[in-house]
């Protein structure tokens, strides 16, 4: 028995490391949208643009609004790469007795290389509605997942979230993450809560804390993050945000940018792994039609 009680353990020591770099590589967790990325992702407490789609889907409610995204994320070090187009519209139906709103995405997606790599695409579907107008909105999306690679995925899984805004200023929100459980590295349990203080076009600033479940211990782990944007001359609007993300084991600092003009926005965000090699960029252009 001591020889193959001896292989086994070898066995497992030998999958340690493919492991390892599993849980260091960008997932689908990693993927919102350009403004979020400069925020540190910290929008949970007001998301209302295509980031809510991923997000925040309560969000695709909570302001009146279309917006339309062409994205490109990426982060060499991983060999990530999103490509993605998004909306939302909350205007159709602004005016009616039942305000549904509605939001589409499609994601194109690769992050690894050699036998951990995995490629696919994702489609998301979601819809938000003003439970109490002005107040209290709720939200939901489906998100259909079609992988290939070391992680492999055809699934259907449910996203859901809720907003309040307590005050003019001061917003909460809270989401949850693939409830329906799909028992995949790419969407994995997860909890999301936030706190935002601004006004959706002038300023904001927002708190947030995520818990994702981990596949092999079972335990859930926190990530903080924060972030703010700021409206200069009605033209240019600056991110900045911070990640110290658990779960990855990594921190980074962030930033971003939007550009407008007119009915469009320019968008860049970058973000800086602290004292690792993931080094993250993101590009976009926005319709946007407040």
């Amino acid at each position: 028995m001591r020889p193959f009680a001896t292989s086994c353990w070898l066995v497992l020591l030998a999958l340690l490391p493919v492991h390892a770099l599993a849980e260091e590589l960008p997932t689908l967790r990693d993927t919102t949208s350009v403004r979020s990325a400069g925020m540190g992702d910290a929008v949970r407490g007001f998301a209302g643009s295509s980031e809510a789609l991923l997000v925040q889907p309560a969000g695709i409610a909570a302001t009146v609004r279309f917006n339309g995204d062409l994205m490109a994320m990426f982060e060499p070090a991983y060999d990530y790469r999103v490509l993605a187009a998004a909306s939302i519209d909350s205007k159709l139906n602004a005016k009616e007795s039942f305000p549904l709103a509605g939001g589409a995405g499609y994601y194109n997606y690769t992050s690894g290389e050699g036998e951990a790599e995995r490629h696919g695409s994702v489609v998301v579907l979601g819809l938000g509605l003003p439970l109490y107008p002005e107040t209290v909105f709720v939200g939901a999306t489906g998100k259909y997942l079609r992988l290939g690679g070391a992680v492999e995925a055809s699934a259907v899984t449910l996203d859901a979230g809720a907003m309040v805004k307590l005050f003019r200023l001061l917003s909460v929100g809270a989401a949850g993450y693939n409830l329906i459980n799909v028992y995949n590295a790419e969407a994995r349990r997860a909890w999301g809560f936030g706190a935002a203080v601004g006004d959706d076009r002038l300023f904001h600033v927002d708190f947030d804390l995520q818990l994702d479940r981990s596949l092999s211990t079972g335990e859930n782990v926190l990530t903080y993050r924060a972030g703010a944007e700021y409206l200069i001359a009605e033209v240019v609007m600056p991110r900045v945000g911070y990640v110290h993300d658990n779960f990855r084991d990594v921190r980074k600092v962030t930033a971003g940018v939007s550009v407008l003009f007119g009915p469009m926005a320019v968008e860049a965000a970058y973000q800086h792994a602290l004292g690792s090699k993931g080094r993250y960029f993101a590009i976009g252009l926005r319709l946007l039609d407040n």
